[in-house]
């Protein structure tokens, strides 16, 4: 009962903050879920999305380490929301990635075949 009460106070506070962590708020808008969850783990990577504070170029340069904010793989400013969200260019280098992959599969198949024989 007082894990409940506190918990709730807590979301309370969480929704009732407008200055800070409207970013954290979007991704974990239910602070007693992400409480309760037995797999929650931080970690470095993980850190960096919640806070927005990591290598992120348009975090970079405001903090005088980047000279600009632009994605190094395209034209656009380098967000968190911009990484997360998926890349044009780290997409088609998954794909090239599984038809590698696949190739070099069918190949070790072919070869495995041969051998039986």
């Amino acid at each position: 009962m007082q894990q409940e009460r506190s918990l709730k106070r807590r979301q309370n506070e969480w929704q009732g903050n407008e200055q800070m962590a409207q970013w954290t708020k979007c991704l974990i808008p239910d602070t007693r879920e992400w409480i309760k969850c037995l797999h929650r783990r931080s970690n470095y990577f993980l850190t960096q999305e919640l806070t927005r504070h990591g290598a992120f170029k348009a975090y970079t340069k405001t903090i005088g380490k980047s000279k600009n904010d632009f994605c190094r793989f395209c034209e656009r400013v380098d967000t968190v929301e911009h990484t997360i969200s998926g890349k044009d260019k780290w997409n088609a280098g998954h794909e090239m990635i599984k038809i590698i992959m696949k190739e070099k599969e069918r190949k070790g198949r072919i070869r495995r075949e041969r051998e039986r024989d």
